[in-house]
C-alpha cells in the first residue's frame, strides 16, 4: 500500500464506508417496516427462523426441548443420523391481508431446520418425541450399559516345553 493510500484510507476505507451505508439503510428500513425487514434475511436456503432449543443430558438419556408454538406433530419431522439430531418443520404463511395495512408482524412463520449434535451416544431404536403446549420434547435414551463379562479363551493344548525361547534363543 502506498503512503497516499494509507493517509486517505485507500480501498479498506472505501469498503468500510460502503458497509456503513448498507447498515444505515438497513436501520432506516427497520424503523419503517419493523420486524418485516428481517423477512429478507435467511439463515439457510429456504429457512426463515430458528426455534430456541434446550438440550439436557442426564445419566440415562438426553432430552431436547424446542419451542414450536402453533405447530402440530404432523408439521414436524425428526431424523437422527449418527450423533446428529435434525428437526425440520414450518408454519404456513398467513393469508393475504387484502387491503389491510400490516403495521406489526412478530410471529414467526415459514420453514425452519435445526441440526443439533448429541453430546453422547444414543439408542436410535428408543428415541421418542411429543409436542405439548407449543414445546417439542425429544427423548433420546442412551444405549444400555452392558455388564462386563469374562470371555473364556478356547484353544488347543499348551505348547510343549522345548527349552528354547520364542525368539529362537
Amino acid at each position: 500500500m502506498s503512503s497516499s493510500e494509507n493517509r486517505s484510507g485507500g480501498p479498506f476505507a472505501t469498503s468500510v464506508e460502503r458497509i456503513r451505508q448498507e447498515f444505515d439503510q438497513f436501520l432506516d428500513n427497520a424503523v419503517q417496516q419493523g420486524g418485516r425487514v428481517l423477512e429478507g434475511i435467511r439463515t439457510r436456503q429456504g429457512v426463515s427462523w430458528l426455534p430456541p432449543v434446550d438440550l439436557l443430558e442426564s445419566t440415562g438419556q438426553i432430552d431436547c426441548f424446542m419451542e414450536v408454538p402453533g405447530l402440530c406433530s404432523e408439521e414436524i419431522d425428526i431424523t437422527l443420523a449418527g450423533n446428529m439430531l435434525t428437526i425440520t418443520g414450518g408454519k404456513a404463511e398467513p393469508a393475504d391481508h387484502g387491503s389491510a395495512v400490516l403495521h406489526l408482524q412478530e410471529r414467526r412463520q415459514g420453514r425452519f431446520e435445526r441440526s443439533i449434535p448429541m453430546p453422547a451416544a444414543v439408542d436410535p431404536e428408543r428415541v421418542s418425541a411429543d409436542v405439548t403446549n407449543g414445546v417439542l420434547h425429544v427423548q433420546l435414551p442412551k444405549p444400555s450399559q452392558s455388564v462386563p463379562r469374562q470371555i473364556p479363551v478356547r484353544g488347543g493344548s499348551a505348547p510343549a516345553e522345548t527349552g528354547s525361547t520364542p525368539n529362537g534363543g
